[in-house]
């Protein structure tokens, strides 16, 4: 008959102290006692059961050989190490996924991410409402006889966490900058253009200045962006373009007239020298 029961504290011959799980036809199960620490805290936990041939209700007095006392030495060492490496471990995953959460309040810095894990497929170029979606390649590759290689990326930041991407001219940095927002794959690239016209849709100045509606209209018809533009903006688009044209028609209407009769007084005063 079996002396001990379930979480009875036992001892192993080396002195070990765990909890009793079970015994089976080879042993007994024990669940060891181990000791960790993280920070300046220290803790203890059982580990996994493991199997033993004797235990102990109270640590065995009698004197053990020199190569069981060495691996006594050996296994509480290793067993420290285990602990310590898993405390690292467990430090760097609780600063990756604290790191993790802060750049997920900033969309520039996963952006830095992606480009030096070189997953930047596509860009989009240009202010908030004449954008184009490029490659990687045509947009970075300086394209010049006098200069090759990619050309020179700079991030911009403010305090209050807005970034913002541009790219120069050249490799050097000289030249003119252009912004532009690097995306991982063209679905991305057209979801962020899509995002930027319906913000312009529901900016009120945007609504009034036809310069920049048609530039809207240009990029929903070029990408088929699966937007409406509401009918109340796109019938004072129309009212406003045709009042603009017939503005055009009058101005070069008088230009017309004004070179008629340029026309004809050049006419008369050849018939005089008649």
């Amino acid at each position: 008959m079996n002396e001990f029961k379930t979480g009875d504290k036992v001892y192993s011959l080396e002195g070990h102290a765990g909890e009793y799980v079970t015994s089976t036809p080879k042993g007994h199960l024990v669940q060891f006692y181990y000791e960790g620490s993280y920070g300046d805290e220290t803790y203890t936990e059982l580990g996994n059961p493991t199997l033993v041939d004797k235990v102990f209700h109270n640590a065995p007095v009698e004197k053990l050989d020199a190569k069981i006392v060495d691996l006594s030495a050996r296994v509480k060492e290793l067993t420290g190490k285990k602990y310590a490496l898993h405390n690292e471990i467990t430090a760097m995953e609780k600063e990756v996924i604290n790191r993790k959460k802060e750049y997920a309040k900033y969309d520039g810095l996963s952006i830095l991410h992606d480009f030096m894990d070189k997953k930047i497929e596509y860009v989009v170029v240009g202010n908030s409402y004449d954008l184009s979606i490029q490659t990687f390649q045509n947009a970075f590759d300086v394209k010049d006889k006098y200069d090759s290689g990619l050309k020179l990326v700079s991030l911009f930041g403010r305090s209050n966490g807005d970034f913002t991407y541009k790219v120069n001219a050249y490799k050097d940095g000289s030249g003119y900058d252009t912004t532009i927002w690097p995306c991982r794959t063209y679905e991305d690239a057209i979801s962020y253009v899509t995002e930027k016209v319906k913000e312009n849709l529901a900016d009120q100045h945007v609504k009034i200045n036809t310069y920049i509606l048609a530039h809207i209209i240009t990029l929903i018809k070029k990408y088929n962006l699966d937007i409406k533009i509401p009918k109340e903006i796109l019938d004072k688009y129309i009212a406003q373009k045709s009042e603009e044209m017939d503005d055009a028609i009058a101005r070069q209407q008088k230009d017309v007239d004004r070179l008629a009769l340029q026309k004809d007084e050049f006419l008369k005063e050849c018939a005089i020298h008649e």
